[in-house]
């Protein structure tokens, strides 16, 4: 592996965004952007920022993944820790294909529960020690360990495990970790590369996806691009159309012999959606009506094909408010991808249980 660092010392995301088009010149297979801790805008405007960051390197190296990673909290006696907080939702939000989060936010704050700050940090104010370096990469580390087969696994596997695969969109990718930490010795945990968008990309992508392994347990799911567009806010998207579509994906899946379990779609946002509304100059909220269309449409080929269910849209919907970055975003808070994610990995555990001797 070769790897190359742009970054400088004391430089914000607007520098970023300058420094962007030098990326192509590398080749990159992987590009991390961490920035953060020296911005002093707007939770709005940073993740404007390093959205069109993320554009413009995704137009020069299409093939790139890229890594958004979140700052280390910075010492609570000199700064006041509610900034890095929100900069951390603020790129939560963000969700493009082939983008996937590391979080160094949230474990930092959980070790300051039992740790000195200066037990994290070398000047005791916004940099990490050691220590601190370690627990950027085994967060990164976590969550890009690339298989020959080009899926992306959480964490090494072991191919002893029964193999499990996730599909799904970015809700699905925030839970990932989490769930891959709860069957930890238990199963393999993978989820595919990338965002599975909607039903229409998943047609033309789930081949590659699953790739050449044999699956002992595939829990997915397709919706939400379905309901919004996003990219896709051209194409005809209706229930009907979408519910032609699962079913096909369904019967492909069905080939592989795997246990499959379909993840109901997490609730829509009551707001006009964030980035409907920012990127395409859309106000579109999904009337219950509406989603309620969509789940049954997607109930009845699962009831049709005999499919598990596993129901996290009731999951989190009596909780919505409390679990959701904001009433204008489809994604959730830490709290509620652990929530997720436990369920999840519940029921994937009881499953795995009856299927794999």
């Amino acid at each position: 592996m070769t790897a190359k660092n742009l970054a400088v010392a004391g430089k914000t995301a607007s520098w970023g965004l300058k420094m962007a088009g030098k990326v192509k010149q590398e080749n990159p297979d992987l590009v991390i952007l961490a920035f953060g801790m020296n911005d002093r805008v707007s939770p709005e405007q940073f993740q404007i920022t390093i959205r069109q960051m993320v554009e413009v390197v995704q137009k020069d190296s299409p093939d790139a993944d890229i890594v958004l990673v979140s700052p280390m909290i910075d010492n609570p006696n000199a700064r006041k820790n509610g900034r890095v907080l929100k900069l951390r939702d603020a790129l939560h939000q963000i969700d493009l294909p082939n983008v996937v989060h590391a979080d160094v936010t949230t474990p930092w704050r959980k070790l300051l529960e039992r740790k000195h700050f200066s037990d994290l940090s070398g000047n005791n104010i916004n940099h990490p020690n050691d220590f601190g370096h370690r627990l950027y990469a085994q967060v990164i580390g976590t969550l890009f360990e690339s298989q020959s087969n080009g899926q992306v696994s959480v964490m090494e596997p072991d191919r002893a495990l029964p193999k499990v695969l996730i599909m799904g969109d970015s809700i699905s990718i925030g839970y990932t970790p989490q769930v891959k930490n709860l069957l930890q010795g238990k199963a393999e945990v993978i989820h595919h590369k990338g965002n599975a968008g909607p039903t229409i990309r998943g047609l033309t992508g789930i081949d590659q996806w699953l790739g050449d392994s044999q699956w002992d347990l595939i829990h997915f799911n397709f919706g939400l691009w379905d309901m919004y567009g996003w990219e896709y806010v051209k194409e005809d998207r209706s229930p009907a159309i979408y519910e032609k579509r699962l079913e096909s994906l369904v019967l492909r899946l069905k080939k592989t012999g795997a246990k499959l379990i379909w993840a109901t779609t997490t609730p829509a946002c009551p707001e006009p959606e964030v980035t409907m509304k920012r990127r395409f100059s859309s106000d579109v909220v999904i009337a219950p009506a509406l989603e309620q269309q969509y789940l049954d449409a997607a109930l009845r080929v699962m009831v049709k094909h005999k499919i598990q269910v596993n129901d996290l849209h009731a999951l989190v919907k009596p909780e919505l408010k409390k679990h959701a970055i904001a009433p204008n975003n489809v994604h959730f808070t830490p709290d509620g991808r652990n929530k997720l994610a436990k369920q999840v990995a519940e029921t994937i555990e009881v499953e795995i249980g009856k299927t794999v001797k």
